[in-house]
């Protein structure tokens, strides 16, 4: 079953005004960003990297439940 982590940017960029602009990302199994602060895109974007960077997990999907909140989310 694919799987989405959810990663929070904890990178120091040694100013305050950067370090708020650190974001929530979602990465598939392949390393492939999925969503960027809740927005999911409609396809990955391949060249998304983690290095030089920090990030902390804060949490996991699975396809079946975004599958269903996309699915809520058309039918609104």
């Amino acid at each position: 079953m694919s799987k989405i982590q959810v990663l929070q940017e904890i990178t120091d960029w040694g100013s305050e005004s950067l370090n708020e602009k650190n974001g929530v990302y979602y990465v598939n199994d392949h390393g492939h960003l999925v969503g960027y602060n809740g927005k999911m895109f409609k396809s990955p974007m391949k060249q998304f990297s983690k290095a030089r960077r920090k990030f902390e997990v804060i949490g996991e999907l699975t396809l079946p439940y975004l599958l269903k909140v996309i699915g809520e989310l058309t039918d609104e």
